[in-house]
């Protein structure tokens, strides 16, 4: 069984809201990648071939389209070009593009549209950084540091972290699209005092840092922690931010960061560094 019939009877069964792309073999980023691979060819026929940013284009019309009702539709993602050579093709190889483009507003980008590869085709994409966590002069810092930089910061409308669910993250990542989520512990609270205190601190410290490595993993994004995880008896507060520490470890997307900025903070976000590094954590 193909891994598209996988795929497709997973969704069917259990109706997961989610489209698959079909997409031709041979993508090409500027007219010169084409130009080679027309010469080469032995044989007459349809060459089904993709510019990367009409692809990309494809994809993010199609997602629009992921239903539970009707789970895993496929779409054909294609642009081609009939080749003359001496040799006849033994078939049609074309991908019929109607399904997408009736459902949709995309169109395929023919052969004399697909423009030359330059610097101003691929400009760097900055990074969108989603902003958790209480206010405080590092988080003021670290705004000030981005902007400076150029990087788009979106803050949560997250407050209440003991309601927050993945529900309601997921809807925020939805709407923001950001490629970083970004968490500011709370270090001027110890939080003693009673059980209603106790369920702050957890959480603050603990399940909500989780919360967001947990969502970062499953969504190939890419999670900052800044906060203070030494291990540590003197409050409540740190008891539970040191075994938070012990915890994010565990995930391949999480950097830690103590409570602290310096020169390189930011290039190691963006360079989606991970693990603890040496920063008073």
């Amino acid at each position: 069984m193909s891994v598209e019939a996988m795929v497709h009877s997973y969704a069917v069964s259990y109706r997961i809201p989610i489209v698959i792309a079909r997409v031709p073999r041979v993508l090409i980023a500027g007219r010169k990648e084409i130009d080679p691979i027309l010469t080469n060819l032995k044989v007459s026929g349809n060459l089904n071939f993709l510019e990367v940013s009409n692809a990309v284009d494809g994809l993010l019309k199609i997602e629009k389209l992921a239903t539970s009702e009707r789970p895993a539709e496929v779409y054909n993602i294609s642009s081609f070009i009939h080749v003359m050579k001496k040799e006849p093709a033994s078939e049609d190889v074309r991908m019929d593009t109607t399904k997408i483009t009736s459902e949709t507003n995309w169109k395929a980008q023919d052969l004399g549209n697909v423009g030359e590869v330059t610097p101003k085709n691929y400009e760097s994409i900055q990074p969108v950084f989603l902003i958790f966590g209480a206010d405080s002069e590092l988080k003021t810092q670290f705004y000030e540091l981005a902007k400076a930089d150029g990087i788009t910061l979106k803050e949560s409308s997250i407050s209440n972290l003991q309601e927050a669910s993945d529900k309601s993250v997921l809807a925020e990542i939805d709407l923001v699209k950001p490629s970083h989520l970004v968490y500011f512990g709370n270090e001027t609270e110890s939080f003693e005092g009673d059980c209603f205190t106790l369920r702050t601190n957890m959480a603050t410290n603990l399940y909500f840092p989780w919360l967001l490595a947990s969502i970062a993993e499953k969504n190939s994004l890419h999670f900052t922690h800044f906060g203070n995880t030494s291990i540590s008896q003197e409050s409540s507060s740190l008891a539970v931010k040191g075994y938070t520490g012990k915890m994010l470890e565990y995930f391949q997307n999480t950097l830690r960061f103590g409570p602290k900025i310096d020169a390189n903070t930011l290039e190691l976000i963006k360079g989606r560094k991970t693990g603890g590094l040496n920063n008073n954590i």
